[in-house]
C-alpha cells in the first residue's frame, strides 16, 4: 500500500471509530474558505491524522502532499 493510501485509509478508520467527524453527516467548514468542507487534506502523508477538513476547490488549490520518504 502506497503512503498515500495508508493515510486515507487512517482516516476512513479514524472516521468510523468516531475519532474524527464524518464530513457526509456533519457540516464541518472548510479551514481554507468557509465552505462545507467534503474532504480531509494531509500536507504530509508520515503524520496520517494530521489533516484539515476542507472543500473540493480548496483542496485543489493546496496541490499534492508530501510524500512518505522511503
Amino acid at each position: 500500500m502506497s503512503g498515500a493510501s495508508s493515510a486515507v485509509s487512517a482516516v476512513g478508520i479514524a472516521v468510523k471509530k468516531g475519532l474524527l467527524p464524518d464530513l457526509k453527516k456533519e457540516t464541518i467548514k472548510c479551514s481554507d474558505c468557509d465552505d462545507k468542507a467534503t474532504q480531509y487534506d494531509h500536507r504530509d502523508y508520515n503524520y496520517k491524522l494530521f489533516v484539515q477538513p476542507v472543500c473540493m476547490s480548496c483542496n485543489r488549490k493546496r496541490g499534492a502532499a508530501k510524500h512518505i520518504k522511503a
